[in-house]
């Protein structure tokens, strides 16, 4: 394919996906507005462009991809994110993510999430408070429409944002077909889920990774939650918000990025859906997955190492022995005593580090919790007690003290008034 001067290295596998992302895509539209266009076609001409600059010298053409990490992009997005934004973190996301390892095909990370990661960190204004409610108020929702209406409460934030703040669950129907705020393509589970059966099916994805996710999201948010973790949902809410099935779905079965070797894969996959609900329980994140998928892109190659080792040695075992019927016999039955699957050795390495790492965070969580609590109690007595003008002490009881004997907390129609009462 070519357009004007660029020319595309035809990919089927990478057009399966696109034919995937259709109906999402027209689910972002229905849900949210029309903008969703042309933000997903001024960033995929910045990374065209920005494939293109680096290919143009050599005379290789573009790869497809390019049109697949875009799209991406934008549906992990919030819908209102501004253009320049947008096309900012898709430049940085190919060129950094992508043509700095030697292009498509050698690249060591996902360079969608790449470009998602630097904007995140870079502008969280705009990816973590500015978000917008689907769109309600026609039979054709946001095709009627530009952009929906602007999310100004907590309680109208995303499933994930809304559970943090307030410890409230929404409505499990509206987050599986995507009747609530969130990024562009995070928010209908259902049409995530037939994608996901579309590319299993087509072969266009690895099953591995996708269900490898799934299991590993599963087994550390049940870890939690018989520990009685308050900061991690139970599964049912964790799988249908945050994105976890998106990520499960598109991202981490990108093939470049992703190991090769298929028990390799259900230990990457198993690694990012524990990391997952590490980060979104006890981090500052409310996602996650973004940042384990990196990090399981970082592992992708040793994990593939140790499963081609692992496949070497005991091939190696089993080969005959010139030295009679015997020792070969002899060694049969003592490779038979000791033999072990190659996918057991990743998966129980990934499952003990996670294990021991989530039981470690418990038993922080379990002894600091209430010390935490109490110094996050202070400080907000401290402030209020500055703002009402009064001497502020330094130690944790005198203000205590001086706050329950000086403010008073009443309510008013649903409003908490503070009154100060002055030193006598």
């Amino acid at each position: 394919m070519k357009i004007g001067p660029i020319k595309f290295m035809k990919q089927d596998l990478m057009r399966r996906v696109v034919y995937a992302l259709i109906p999402i895509i027209l689910a972002s539209i229905y849900y949210f507005g029309w903008r969703v266009i042309p933000l997903m076609i001024s960033t995929t001409f910045f990374a065209v462009m920005a494939e293109w600059s680096f290919k143009r010298s050599t005379g290789k053409p573009v790869s497809e991809a390019v049109f697949v990490t875009s799209i991406l992009f934008v549906l992990t997005l919030p819908p209102k994110t501004p253009y320049w934004i947008a096309a900012v973190g898709i430049i940085f996301g190919i060129v950094f993510g992508k043509e700095v390892f030697g292009g498509f095909g050698r690249n060591v990370f996902n360079p969608a999430l790449v470009g998602r990661a630097f904007v995140y960190v870079s502008f969280p204004k705009f990816l973590t408070i500015e978000w917008t409610a689907p769109i309600k108020d026609s039979v054709l929702g946001g095709f009627t429409r530009y952009i929906g209406p602007t999310v100004d409460t907590v309680t109208t934030a995303t499933p994930m944002l809304t559970f943090r703040s307030t410890g409230e669950l929404m409505d499990y129907s509206n987050m599986l077909f995507g009747n609530t705020a969130g990024s562009l393509g995070e928010t209908s589970a259902v049409l995530i889920i037939l994608a996901g059966a579309y590319l299993i099916y087509t072969k266009t994805a690895h099953k591995e990774s996708t269900f490898g996710v799934l299991l590993g999201f599963l087994g550390m948010t049940l870890v939690f939650n018989a520990l009685s973790v308050s900061q991690v949902p139970n599964p049912i809410f964790g799988f249908l918000s945050g994105g976890i099935l998106f990520s499960a779905v598109f991202m981490a079965t990108d093939p470049i990025s992703a190991p090769k070797t298929k028990e390799a894969r259900w230990a990457y996959g198993i690694l990012i859906g524990a990391v997952t609900v590490i980060i979104r329980g006890f981090a500052l994140f409310a996602g996650g997955v973004m940042f384990a998928i990196l990090i399981g892109n970082s592992f992708a190659p040793l994990l593939d190492e140790i499963v081609k080792a692992l496949k070497a040695r005991k091939k190696s075992k089993i080969r005959f022995s010139k030295r009679g019927c015997c020792k070969w016999l002899k060694t049969t039955i003592k490779i038979r005593k000791k033999k072990k699957k190659p996918l057991l050795y990743p998966v129980v390495f990934m499952i003990i580090i996670s294990a021991v790492f989530t039981t470690a965070l418990a038993t922080l969580n379990a002894v600091t919790i209430e010390r935490v609590e109490t110094q996050e109690a202070v400080k907000n007595q401290r402030s209020v007690l500055y703002v009402f003008n009064q001497e502020v002490p330094e130690g944790l009881d005198e203000v205590q003290t001086d706050f329950e004997s000086l403010v008073e907390k009443k309510d008013h129609s649903g409003h908490i008034l503070l009154l100060c009462f002055q030193r006598w």
